[in-house]
């Protein structure tokens, strides 16, 4: 992952300006861990689903997130499915952020 990005993500996580939630990348309740790490790459590349309901969100198509909502920061998918499972689980993002600074390499 890119060091500079991966910085960035880190230290939003710590800074208490992101709600919280999970089940997906961002809802009415806050963001979760990879939400916040899209919000940094590209924060007006959200965009609201016409039919979803309760005000969830997706990523847009046309960002450098990649054409699905999908991840091409460089970050590997057993690191991905790993905050994913602590950030589901109720692990606050200040210790994702001190598991990312451990477990993530940057490159």
């Amino acid at each position: 992952m890119n060091p500079e990005l991966k910085q960035k993500w880190t230290e939003a996580l710590r800074s208490g300006r992101y709600q919280q939630t999970n089940g997906y990348l961002r809802d009415s309740c806050g963001y979760c861990c990879l939400g916040v790490l899209c919000d940094i790459v590209d924060p007006n590349g959200w965009s609201l689903d016409e039919w979803a309901e309760e005000n969830r969100h997706r990523i847009a198509d046309d960002n450098e997130l990649g054409a699905t909502g999908c991840l091409t920061v460089g970050l590997e998918d057993d690191a991905e499915t790993h905050v994913i499972e602590m950030n589901d689980g109720g692990t606050p993002f200040t210790e994702i952020a001190d598991w990312i600074d451990a477990n993530v390499a940057a490159e």
